[in-house]
């Protein structure tokens, strides 16, 4: 397996991005941040490949400015 393809959990997403969890949620909600990959039940997770992607889109846009 491709380390690019674990799945990160809240703790891990928050650490990598720095944002709360309240934040996340609302920018899932809005299309401004990855959505989880649901595993079952109530576990939220994320491809750590979507997350790379999001934070380099990211500082791709702020250095544009």
């Amino acid at each position: 397996m491709n380390q690019d393809d674990r799945v990160l959990k809240y703790d891990e997403v928050k650490t990598m991005t720095g944002i709360g969890a309240t934040k996340i949620r609302q920018m899932v909600k809005s299309g401004e941040f990855p959505a989880q990959v649901k595993l079952g039940g109530r576990a939220a997770t994320w491809m750590l490949s979507d997350i790379r992607a999001w934070l380099a889109a990211r500082r791709a846009k702020g250095a544009a400015k």
